[in-house]
């Protein structure tokens, strides 16, 4: 379901648990606030996970930059 797209490229569908167990939700198509605000706070979770995640690898790439230049340097 990743894969449809909306013309700008926004994915038009995604997965929600409801009263029923995961449904597959056209976005434009849902008038159900709770269930929006459900699959908001989602993706904001989800958001928030990636960003600590990209941190912790820029964290990493300066560390090792900091050890390659002390490496690189002293060796010349």
């Amino acid at each position: 379901m990743s894969e449809v797209r909306d013309d700008e490229g926004n994915r038009e569908i995604l997965a929600a648990r409801t009263e029923n167990g995961l449904e597959y939700i056209v976005i434009d198509a849902c008038n159900d606030q709770l269930l929006l605000a459900r699959i908001q706070n989602r993706l904001r979770a989800t958001i928030t996970g990636i960003e600590r995640t990209s941190n912790k690898v820029t964290k990493r790439q300066s560390v090792l930059s900091g050890f390659y230049n002390r490496v690189f340097r002293r060796g010349r």
